[in-house]
């Protein structure tokens, strides 16, 4: 029983660490990077401004693997908080959760077409007309 438990749990490690996921924009946005404080900040509603100028707008993830990569390794956060956080701004109307892609290909069309566009794919996923952001800790 306990041998199984601990299988599970290697299972269960190995396939959240397996996915890994790069940051992509619009290839128009006005920067190349961003701390990832600056990514946090548009993932929870804290700010839309770019620092090169213009809007952010963001988008996760229908992937929960992808998701729960994306929010650990950016974000410092689990898929519990980063909803429990937008369901405090929600009832608090301060803010519209970011849209969820459907996939990959789907985040790439939704960016390629979204001015001030970012998102997220597995990293290895053929990203043509965006743009992948470095993010800085």
């Amino acid at each position: 029983m306990i041998f199984r438990l601990l299988m599970l749990m290697l299972c269960v490690t190995m396939s959240c660490s397996a996915v890994e996921v790069q940051v992509i924009a619009n290839k128009d946005l006005s920067v190349t990077s961003l701390g990832s404080d600056d990514l946090s900040d548009f993932y929870l509603g804290k700010r839309k401004k770019l620092p090169g100028g213009g809007n952010a707008t963001v988008f996760t993830n229908a992937d929960q693997d992808e998701t729960e990569r994306f929010l650990d390794k950016y974000l410092d956060l689990t898929p519990a908080a980063f909803s429990a956080s937008w369901k405090r701004m929600i009832f608090t109307g301060r803010g519209i959760p970011p849209t969820d892609a459907k996939d990959d290909q789907d985040m790439i069309d939704i960016i390629k077409r979204t001015p001030g566009g970012i998102g997220y794919v597995a990293t290895g996923t053929k990203v043509d007309g965006v743009m992948v952001l470095i993010i800085s800790k």
